[in-house]
């Protein structure tokens, strides 16, 4: 599983707990992340701010746990957004990485949805876009949103 131990995992009930995990996993980023794959292309501060404005109000974001300490190891918010259920966000921690542990995290997120998975992704963000279409996910088509193309993807 990486570090060891059981997985948890929750939905997240507050902004604070939901702030806590974003803050946590992206602080273990180098500086390509924000500078690069992060849509925001801003400081660490400013692309944790961007990604918790980004969630919709009736997103529900889950936390996923590793071993007796509780280390935070990935984070995925979904919303329905015009009939469709959406992966609003993913981020999983470097040292998670490992393919036993993104098996089991994209089994968990598939469960969670009771269709296909609709996800966008920054045109720039090659690892998530090559990460995704290993793992069963479809480029699809792409849009523009605030300047930046926007590449979306779906699970069936």
């Amino acid at each position: 599983m990486g570090a060891g131990g059981k997985l948890t995992y929750v939905q997240l009930d507050s902004l604070p707990a939901v702030e806590n995990i974003v803050t946590s996993l992206y602080e273990k980023e180098g500086e390509d992340f924000f500078t690069v794959c992060h849509k925001r292309n801003g400081t660490p501060k400013e692309c944790i701010d961007d990604t918790l404005n980004s969630f919709s109000k009736d997103a529900k974001i889950f936390g996923f746990f590793i071993g007796e300490e509780n280390s935070i190891a990935a984070y995925f918010g979904v919303a329905s957004f015009g009939g469709k259920e959406v992966l609003e966000g993913f981020h999983v921690a470097k040292e998670y990485r490992t393919k036993e542990f993104m098996e089991l995290f994209w089994k968990l997120v598939h469960q969670m949805f009771k269709g296909p998975i609709h996800i966008g992704v920054l045109d720039a963000n090659w690892p998530a876009r090559k990460h995704l279409v290993r793992n069963g996910f479809e480029e699809k088509g792409t849009m523009v949103d605030q300047g930046k193309r926007i590449i979306l993807l779906i699970k069936n």
